[in-house]
């Protein structure tokens, strides 16, 4: 599973990130990792809801 750090290096990684850091824009850059979080956090719920219904 990720880690906020993780998930923090990944953005930093991408041009958009960058560019995002290099402006100063940290409300911008702390407001896409949250939506990256959830997303990801989102994405590994729905995984383990599966894998429970299905009994594995």
């Amino acid at each position: 599973m990720f880690r906020y750090d993780h998930i923090s290096k990944l953005y930093l990684s991408t041009p958009f990130g960058v560019a995002s850091l290099l402006a100063g824009e940290r409300r911008a850059l702390e407001a896409t990792q949250r939506h990256l979080f959830h997303v990801v956090t989102a994405r590994v719920t729905d995984t383990m809801k599966s894998k429970t219904s299905r009994g594995i």
